[in-house]
């Protein structure tokens, strides 16, 4: 997920980039060794509602060169 590396993304931000199911894309992440931090907040879509406790994601690391990938 090379928009992580980027900065950090909002479950809206990584929708409005064809990732639909976030949360299942990150468990696949985590999964691989991918340390990915995870922070609820609110935030607004396009048309201005709030989206209260949207998960934003921080990748803090990547698996080591050589492990799983």
């Amino acid at each position: 997920m090379i928009l992580l590396r980027e900065r950090d993304h909002s479950t809206e931000d990584l929708r409005a980039n064809g990732i639909f199911q976030p949360s299942a894309r990150i468990f696949g992440l985590r999964a691989r060794g991918y340390v990915i931090d995870t922070r609820l907040t609110t935030v607004w879509d396009r048309e201005g509602f709030p989206h209260p406790r949207a998960a934003v994601y921080h990748l803090v690391s990547e698996p080591a060169e050589g492990g799983q990938a």
